[in-house]
């Protein structure tokens, strides 16, 4: 009978109720990769500055653009940080005097290492700004610059990207240069302004004036 009894446990225990179906959740795909065709653009604003500027991966940087004379954006994942500043002059100004003027100011670091490439841009749109792309390493690893300098009117510019990764994955800095001067420089939009019209004349058109 203890056999029996075992047995009916047994059974008793087979045929109580079926466990729950295990479903599964779907997971949401992972975040393209900073600095990829496919990254992800936040696009942040500066009030100090009135401009915005296009970041990969955008939730990952952390942004301070009130402690420092520059907008700063560090990028921990990737060693990459991203300075902005523009501010305005009493005299009229060229790019050189701005980039002269942002190394007094402390502004930006000057880049150190060797050119990869220099360029004359329209960036901003009807800016005349100067971009400088270089790298520089040691034993183990290789940093490399995208920094710029701009004039308008009044007005000056400086920008500067620094990326760090092993030397062995210099490949991986040369696509984030390339990323960086077409993608976030590239895409710098000044918040909108009109240029205020001069008084016009009553004299009649094509008269002399007095």
């Amino acid at each position: 009978m203890a056999h029996k009894g075992l047995a009916l446990a047994v059974l008793l225990g087979c045929g109580s109720a079926p466990s729950k179906p295990v479903v599964s959740t779907p997971q949401a795909p992972p975040e393209p990769p900073a600095f990829t065709a496919g990254s992800h653009m936040a696009r942040f604003h500066s009030t100090r500055f009135d401009i915005s500027i296009p970041l990969p991966d955008g939730k990952s940087w952390r942004i301070d653009d009130h402690h420092a004379p520059v907008m700063r954006a560090t990028h921990e994942a990737s060693h990459s940080v991203v300075e902005l500043a523009i501010w305005r002059e009493e005299e009229l100004v060229n790019r050189a005097m701005c980039e002269k003027h942002a190394y007094e100011r402390s502004l930006v670091k000057e880049p150190a290492g060797d050119e990869i490439s220099t360029e004359l841009v329209g960036v901003p749109t009807g800016w005349d700004t100067g971009v400088w792309i270089g790298a520089d390493h040691d034993d183990k690893t290789i940093t490399g610059q995208v920094v710029a300098f701009g004039a308008f009117i009044h007005k000056c510019m400086a920008f500067r990207f620094e990326t760090k990764a092993d030397l062995k994955d210099a490949t991986i800095v040369s696509d984030r240069l390339a990323f960086v001067r077409l993608r976030v420089f590239g895409d710098l939009q000044p918040d909108t302004f009109t240029v205020p019209r001069e008084r016009q004349s009553k004299e009649p058109r094509g008269a002399l004036p007095r």
